[in-house]
């Protein structure tokens, strides 16, 4: 599945340029050749879509025709409706239940190359087929005709009806490039949840797999920026993440400059971190714009203006549809300040009024803190659970995207390569849909909300008792034994954990330190520095909100 938009790409670009196997795009209709040109956006929303809605309906018959359908959701809507039990101390928070288990074998470390080796080889592929796609562009353009067509052309000499079908097809490839453009946007779209999983792998030739085709895509920022995503996700200051009630059409422009502006603001903290000049080879984002710059010139200088201009607008068309498929991974899923676990539940029919509110004060906090010379400190939120992302269990655009729909479980062990990632809890928030349905139900904000905005408050409203059953639990383990938690900076990484009294280190505190130093795997390695706000980031620990439960002295 990995490889099928790579394998689109090369036959939309076949029949764009007229050169598919036995003169079939000669042989076809002008329709037929313009539905296989621009086919990318039909099998992804369309056909993929029904096709795992499909695979749901027949595994709940299965399952219903076996005897085990009635039971499977009977345990289900008890998991559901239960009160929150006390899992073990290192797994409250992270919302993984005490029933469940972790994933039968020990997955790889994220410096395993075979870990992620199908993920590199359709990043690859995909890559040679872009190329493809940009040659047979510019001999189009050119008026040359690929070697594959010379046999064809030869054999339509002898025949005027072959040589007028030839000429039609050559003249229509001015009114398909929008169409293949379409299609490998769509398809680099795809391929980036196999980008996911190389961000995440500490293995050299992954990362440099992953740097070669955000270079060629315009998308380097995405390395640098999913790292600090990882630490300040469902907060205000997280410009990837939709607040509920943001259109996509709002979203998309806040995500693709913001995500530039980020990564130059962590290059240009790092290089100041470690006294270095910020226009230098030293500041990562400047070489990857550089590397972007020199790859768009050399398909200019090899391919001519028009490959480089069809690029442009395929690079373009890519970080729209990114932007819409991460609108849907946590729109509207917060991360509560570590103070509203004192608060009491508001009632159900407060919820949308009381985020709405939330949100207003967060953004005038924001605009006051900017405006002033002296900052405030930055407000502590709770630790990210999985009711922080919406998940998909789809079975085939799982499989397209190398299994990294399991979004919640790949929030709680980021350095787990996807296809070890299991779901740990029943709880877990999922679309009602799959991704590539929901995110053109995005583009009507109208439809979006009624579907995601009741969804969304009931997930938050999960996430902050789940937090306070948890948060009890670990008071009531620690409080004997611990003092309250203090931030103690590492110098060497600058980050904090909490750590109690005479040396001591709580169980929760100990499980974040563990979690904090492995989980977000590649950070370290890829030298793309996630500095400034890593520390304040990851100040909040299990430890912190248990003992911001406790009551005054």
């Amino acid at each position: 599945m990995p490889f099928m938009m790579p394998g689109l790409c090369v036959a939309a670009s076949a029949a764009l340029a007229g050169v598919l196997p036995g003169g079939l795009a000669t042989a076809m209709p002008a329709w037929a050749r313009a539905l296989l040109v621009g086919s990318g956006p039909l099998v992804l929303h369309l056909l993929v879509p029904l096709a795992d809605m499909a695979c749901g309906w027949w595994a709940g018959t299965a399952a219903a025709a076996t005897g085990l359908g009635g039971a499977s959701g009977r345990q289900q809507a008890a998991t559901a409706n239960a009160a929150p039990t006390a899992p073990p101390l290192g797994r409250a928070v992270r919302g993984i239940d005490a029933e469940d288990g972790a994933p039968p074998t020990q997955p790889p470390g994220p410096d395993n190359f075979w870990a992620r080796a199908l993920p590199m080889a359709s990043i690859l592929t995909h890559m040679a087929a872009v190329l493809y796609a940009l040659t047979l562009v510019s001999a189009a353009a050119t008026g040359g005709i690929p070697p594959p067509a010379a046999a064809a052309a030869a054999a339509s000499a002898a025949s005027p009806a072959a040589a007028v079908a030839s000429t039609a097809t050559t003249a229509a490839v001015p009114a398909l490039l929008p169409l293949l453009a379409f299609t490998l946007a769509a398809a680099g779209a795809v391929a980036f949840g196999a980008i996911h999983e190389l961000i995440h792998s500490r293995h050299p030739g992954h990362l440099t797999t992953m740097r070669a085709f955000l270079a060629l895509f315009w998308w380097s920022p995405a390395a640098a920026v999913h790292h600090w995503h990882h630490k300040v996700m469902c907060t205000p200051k997280d410009h990837t993440c939709a607040p509920r009630g943001m259109t996509v059409y709002a979203f998309i422009p806040r995500y693709v400059v913001g995500s530039y502006a980020k990564a130059w603001a962590l290059a240009a903290e790092a290089c100041r971190r470690n006294r270095k000049p910020i226009l230098s080879p030293h500041n990562s984002a400047l070489v990857a714009w550089t590397a972007q710059l020199l790859s768009l010139a050399a398909i200019s200088m090899l391919l001519g203006p028009t490959a480089a201009a069809f690029h442009a607008a395929v690079c373009a068309g890519m970080l729209v549809y990114i932007g819409a498929l991460d609108y849907t991974f946590h729109y509207g899923l917060v991360r509560p300040p570590a103070a509203q676990l004192l608060q009491p539940l508001p009632p159900a029919g407060a919820a949308a009024a009381a985020r709405d509110a939330e949100l207003a004060a967060d953004q005038a906090t924001g605009a006051t803190a900017a405006a002033a010379p002296s900052p405030q400190p930055p407000r502590e939120y709770a630790p990210v659970t999985r009711f922080n992302s919406w998940s998909s269990s789809y079975p085939l655009e799982n499989a397209m995207t190398c299994h990294g729909l399991q979004h919640a479980e790949h929030h709680i062990s980021a350095g787990t390569s996807h296809a070890w990632l299991r779901a740990t809890s029943a709880r877990n928030p999922r679309l009602p849909a799959p991704l590539l349905l929901m995110a053109l139900a995005g583009f009507v904000p109208p439809l979006w909300r009624a579907v995601m905005d009741p969804r969304a408050d009931d997930a938050n409203s999960q996430n902050l008792a789940h937090l306070r059953a948890a948060a009890k639990a670990a008071h009531a383990t620690t409080a004997a034994r611990c003092s309250p938690p203090t931030p103690i900076a590492t110098p060497a990484t600058g980050r904090a954990f909490a750590a109690a009294a005479g040396g001591s280190t709580s169980a929760l505190g100990t499980d974040a330190r563990a979690a904090a130093a492995t989980g977000d795997g590649g950070e370290a390695a890829s030298g793309m520095e996630v500095a400034g706000e890593a520390g304040e980031a990851e100040r909040v620990t299990e430890a912190h909100v248990a003992w911001a439960l406790q009551p005054a002295p």
